[in-house]
């Protein structure tokens, strides 16, 4: 809460604060080893796009974290259909978040009836982006391993006629749960 309450005065306290905000957020996200290994430039150029991004839709920002209270705030309830969920989970998370604990992150273990937690070494938040080289084969792993089950679950949704991406609908407090998902 105390990360959110932040990001909340940052994003409300005009464009210079939002840019001030852009470089504790590009130092947060990432772990040590990859802020260590990218040029200063190349961090700047990244932040740099993220800021011209965002600077005329920070209610954009504002929105998706507001979001986050109501969602969390409404998981217990959520949760039998949450526990419903057939689909495989995989939760990769990096050893150094710190935007997401990995205390927080563990609860997913609880959530899921079949989630396969793995922990890359060094990785902040952005594990995809920092250590490319474990997360791709890890996710091309998990999905060879669940060629059958995919294959199953795709033709059980073009059997029920939902054979459309799924998009998450929000509720005007901005919450979603399992439940609010609709085929777009």
């Amino acid at each position: 809460e105390m990360y959110q309450d932040l990001s909340l005065r940052f994003y409300r306290s005009g464009p210079v604060a939002f840019e001030i905000y852009t470089h504790y957020l590009y130092e947060k996200i990432f772990g040590e080893p990859f802020l260590r290994a990218v040029p200063p430039e190349t961090l700047e150029e990244m932040r740099q796009r993220f800021h011209e991004r965002y600077k005329d839709r920070v209610h954009s920002l504002v929105r998706l974290t507001e979001a986050q209270n109501p969602f969390f705030d409404g998981l217990d309830d959520s949760m039998p259909e949450y526990r419903a969920v057939q689909t495989p989970v995989l939760l990769v998370a990096g050893s150094q978040d710190r935007v997401l604990p990995l205390w927080q992150q563990k609860k997913m273990l609880d959530v899921f009836p079949d989630i396969r937690f793995e922990l890359v070494e060094g990785a902040g938040h952005v594990v995809y982006l920092e250590k490319k080289e474990d997360f791709f084969p890890l996710l091309k792993s998990v999905h060879a391993g669940q060629g059958d089950r995919l294959r199953e679950a795709v033709a059980d949704r073009a059997r029920r006629g939902r054979n459309k991406p799924w998009k998450p609908r929000f509720s005007p407090a901005g919450s979603w749960s399992p439940a609010t998902w609709r085929p777009s």
